[in-house]
């Protein structure tokens, strides 16, 4: 074996590849020849990514080994050897016989294209032989017996592999059991036979389904679970009928380390299969549901419907891609939305706190409210209303009056209080959203008028945010004005921060909340839990419709979680809620 004849050969094969689109290539390893017929082999070592866990410890993703049965043309030490070596693979794998092909056939017939069989010409050195005499010549070259079992196909791998201009020739990159542990045992005695071990990633699916799809390959690109990977090299002295192993060196690869997360597989699961019902009973388009822990302020469910199968995600990405309803899309954390009439909280929140209102104050409303030229309205009359009684009600009116007791810079400096115009400080990428300002709005080419304050009050006008922030102000009014960081490992901890202190105005804030868990009747009714809820729905304009949506925490009293529902063009996120909570108590029990 020299290094003229490698080069030829590499030569042949980059001139003709285009022509031969049967050969299996592997171009993992780098292989150096010189003239003492010394070959060195190096091998590039894949490091095994860590798993994602839940906060249980159970798999939501991690990497499975794949193993590649393949042939290093140039450790070719024997032909005796070799043809043996295939014979056996070949005895194991039947699909081999069809991976590989000559352009001439066992019979002796031409069946390849003129150029395939021009380079056929080149390699045997016969010019102007015919199919017949090309197959004869290559059973010379390759020491194998016309007679033998599967002859025509050792030929076959045999010539893909001498004209391939590559260091690896893979016979099958997903070999059956049988194939796989007859390759390993030939590999023990004979190099160039190979066993190449990769990785692939799997995604768990549970009745079929993955768990957070979105979230988790997000976190395989953002968090450190690849590892590094290394290198193997080998050198071998090649001699007549022999080989001898000269030297191994090397870098091992260190694999990624586990990282167990804040979501819970059963919440998620059921947060998923909540927007997937909703989406097949034809009550919304598309939706998020995202749960976290008022305790701890780890993420415990972040689900974004439609989804996708991260397994199948290569096979499916041009299809997913153009799908107009965006299942690649990841609405919890990058969705942004009008939160509707879950803003009024903050609304109630910041009257409070300035002491524009307190306990005792009552605000009329007569369902229409004149500003200017224009007449804002309230889908009721309601009389007089207090705080308590207005978040019950989700009277508009009565948030219009604080928004202007309170001026736009102080309602917007309250929403930035609560986690609104501004990413959550969590290890992913998510949208920050925007609070209507005279500026903000300006900026989006927006004449700033009155009525723009009115209806950043209830959660309409240019206001945004995605259901992660709802879900995370929601937690701070959970927990009396203090919010416990939201994190997504669940060994992070952090320092709660006290946000707003007014325990008077957040006690008030909880009551109206619970007034208005008591509003939902009939199949949803939240009144037969085991505790009390708190929430507050919305309903913001959305395009031409509407969307639905809800934040809110439970036990009211005591709370443990707090969340918040997006469904698009709905009228229904409160239906969520109870079977939420009640796999919550089941987790819990």
């Amino acid at each position: 074996m020299s290094c003229t004849r490698a080069r030829t050969l590499a030569f042949i094969a980059g001139a003709m590849m285009a022509a031969m689109p049967f050969v299996g290539l592997y171009t993992a390893a780098s292989a150096e020849l010189d003239e003492g017929n010394m070959v060195t082999l190096s091998t590039p070592l894949t490091a095994k990514a860590g798993a994602l866990l839940d906060r249980k410890g159970r798999v939501l993703s991690s990497d499975s080994e794949k193993y590649s049965v393949c042939l290093v043309p140039q450790l070719f030490y024997s032909n005796e050897a070799v043809n043996e070596a295939i014979y056996a693979l070949v005895k194991c794998d039947k699909a081999l016989k069809k991976r590989f092909a000559l352009p001439v056939s066992a019979k002796g017939v031409q069946t390849g294209s003129a150029k395939q069989t021009a380079l056929l010409r080149t390699v045997t050195g016969l010019e102007n032989g015919s199919p017949g005499e090309l197959l004869e010549k290559l059973y010379g070259v390759f020491g194998i017996k016309k007679g033998d079992d599967n002859a025509y196909t050792a030929a076959c791998i045999r010539y893909a592999a001498l004209i391939s201009g590559e260091d690896m020739l893979t016979l099958s990159d997903s070999p059956s059991k049988k194939l796989l542990d007859t390759a390993q045992s030939i590999a023990e005695d004979e190099p160039f036979v190979r066993v190449e071990k990769r990785y692939e990633r799997e995604y768990t699916l549970t009745n079929g389904t993955p768990a957070a799809p979105h979230l988790i390959t997000e976190c395989e690109g953002q968090l450190d679970i690849k590892g590094s990977g290394g290198h193997e090299k080998l050198t071998y002295r090649l001699y007549n009928g022999g080989y001898a192993l000269k030297e191994r060196s090397g870098l091992d690869a260190e694999n990624g380390r586990d990282i167990r997360l804040s979501i819970d597989l059963d919440m998620q699961l059921e947060a998923q299969g909540l927007l997937h019902d909703k989406i097949s009973q034809g009550k919304c388009d598309a939706g998020a549901v995202c749960v976290v822990s008022c305790k701890t302020g780890g993420i415990l469910a972040a689900a974004s419907a439609p989804g996708f199968d991260p397994n199948r995600l290569s096979d499916d990405y041009s299809k997913l891609s153009a799908d107009d309803s965006a299942p690649l899309f990841d609405r919890t954390l990058k969705g942004l939305y009008r939160p509707g009439s879950a803003m009024k909280t903050i609304t109630a929140l910041a009257a409070l706190d300035t002491k524009a209102i307190d306990g005792s104050t009552y605000l009329w409303c007569g369902r229409w409210y004149p500003l200017g030229d224009t007449v804002f309205s309230c889908l009721y009359y309601h009389g007089y209303e207090s705080v308590q009684t207005a978040l019950r009600d989700s009277c508009n009116v009565f948030f219009y009056k604080c928004s202007q007791l309170l001026g736009v810079d102080t309602l917007s400096g309250y929403q930035r209080k609560m986690g609104l115009g501004k990413s959550v400080d969590i290890p992913l990428d998510n949208a920050a959203g925007r609070v209507v300002t005279k500026e903000s709005v300006e900026e989006l080419g927006i004449s700033w008028s009155e009525g723009l304050l009115l209806q950043s009050a209830i959660g309409q006008s240019e206001t945004a945010a995605t259901p992660l922030q709802m879900a995370q102000w929601a937690q701070i009014i959970a927990n009396g004005g203090s919010l416990k960081p939201l994190t997504l490992t669940d060994n992070e901890t952090k320092d709660a921060v006290r946000i707003i202190k007014n325990d008077s105005a957040f006690s008030l804030i909880r009551e109206g909340m619970e007034m208005a868990a008591g509003n939902i009747w009939g199949e949803y009714s939240l009144s037969s839990l085991p505790r009390k809820a708190a929430i507050k729905t919305g309903t913001p304009e959305a395009g031409q419709g509407y969307n639905s949506t809800v934040i809110g925490f439970y036990p009211a009293d005591k709370p443990e979680i707090a969340f918040a529902v997006v469904l698009e063009n709905s009228e229904s996120a409160y239906e969520v809620v109870r079977p939420l909570i009640e796999e919550w108590e089941q987790i819990n029990n």
